[in-house]
């Protein structure tokens, strides 16, 4: 995270009711999904990816 941004911040989240919250979705997660899928939490959304194909490359110089 930006150190920027949390200097935007009045005060840090709360990680203990962040924990509680997202304890259900891991669960989830881990029984219902294969271990390649993973979930994106926005604002107003959540987003469950499954990866079937990829590739890595190494950049250029």
């Amino acid at each position: 995270m930006d150190f920027r941004y949390l200097q935007a911040r009045k005060e840090l989240p709360n990680m203990e009711e962040f924990k509680e919250a997202v304890q259900p979705l891991i669960e989830w997660v881990n029984n219902n999904c294969c271990p390649h899928e993973k979930v994106i939490v926005e604002m107003g959304r959540a987003v469950l990816l499954s990866e079937e194909m990829g590739f890595t490359f190494e950049i250029p110089d």
